[in-house]
């Protein structure tokens, strides 16, 4: 027995247990948000007065000014030795390594020569057993 009162109202379903209906908003409710203005405010651009622009390029030259008090030369100068420093010892190393690759070609070359010797040396070798026979 499924008994209906009212669409607020907790319902006795047929299983025998009470069930209340979601409350779920009504049309009038929605349309009323729906027809409601949006309240959106529009924030008004500001630009700064020549005044205000003055005293910024005055805080950013001050500011400038400080910046540059406040370089140590001896700090630059230790700087520059050690990008110096760097830049020299990247050099040797490139140096060495080109230096170490030919000295690599120069090897393997002459591992080629000495392998080529060692056929002929062989095949002199297998031509000698065969006439020996």
């Amino acid at each position: 027995v499924n008994m209906t009162l009212s669409s607020t109202q907790p319902q006795f379903t047929s299983s025998g247990k009470w069930s209340t209906p979601s409350t779920a908003p009504s049309s009038s409710m929605s349309s009323q948000f729906a027809s409601s203005p949006k309240n959106v405010q529009e924030t008004p651009i500001v630009t700064p007065s020549r005044k205000n622009q003055q005293h910024n390029s005055q805080t950013i030259a001050n500011e400038t000014n400080d910046s540059l008090l406040d370089v140590n030369p001896d700090e630059d100068i230790a700087i520059l030795d050690q990008l110096l420093e760097l830049q020299q010892r990247d050099q040797e190393y490139n140096n060495l390594q080109k230096r170490d690759e030919e000295e690599l070609k120069q090897v393997e070359g002459e591992l080629e020569q000495q392998e080529g010797l060692l056929l002929q040396l062989k095949n002199s070798l297998v031509v000698y057993h065969q006439i020996k026979e």
